[in-house]
């Protein structure tokens, strides 16, 4: 049976506990290009228009990456929101950030190349790391 959530492997565990596969990999493809402000604010915009205008947007950003597979940028309770990346053309997701800060949420979504992890991020989902106030420094496993 395969579990719901990935779980990590024993060779993905490394010193403190904190889950990195294949560290500086991660590190080096993982690149989100600068926006300007105004850019971002018109971005924003639009996207949140789109959202309260219904329909069937349920996201507030979306954009292909342009290896198969599809970038969300959706609401959470209490306010936070998550990037999630999927199969281009499916309703399913694969990997799952959760964000407490607004700004780099959104800055992640429109400029994260899609290789690695987005910066910025508070949860991954799939694998339980955490990572308190985006800092890469102090991020472990919770489970």
């Amino acid at each position: 049976m395969i579990p719901f959530w990935p779980i990590p492997t024993f060779a993905a565990v490394t010193r403190r506990g904190v889950a990195l596969r294949n560290e500086e990999e991660r590190v080096t493809k993982s690149k989100t290009k600068p926006i300007s402000a105004r850019a971002l604010y018109a971005i924003k915009l639009r996207g949140v228009a789109e959202y309260q205008a219904g329909g069937e947007t349920w996201w507030f950003y979306r954009r292909d990456l342009g290896d198969g597979r599809t970038l969300w940028l959706q609401s959470m309770l209490a306010g936070n929101l998550r990037i999630s990346t999927g199969p281009t053309g499916g309703m399913s997701f694969d990997q799952n950030w959760c964000f407490h800060d607004h700004d780099a949420a959104w800055r992640a979504a429109v400029g994260w190349n899609g290789h690695g992890d987005p910066e910025g991020w508070y949860k991954h989902i799939n694998t339980g790391r955490r990572r308190p106030n985006g800092d890469p420094a102090k991020e472990y496993v919770a489970w």
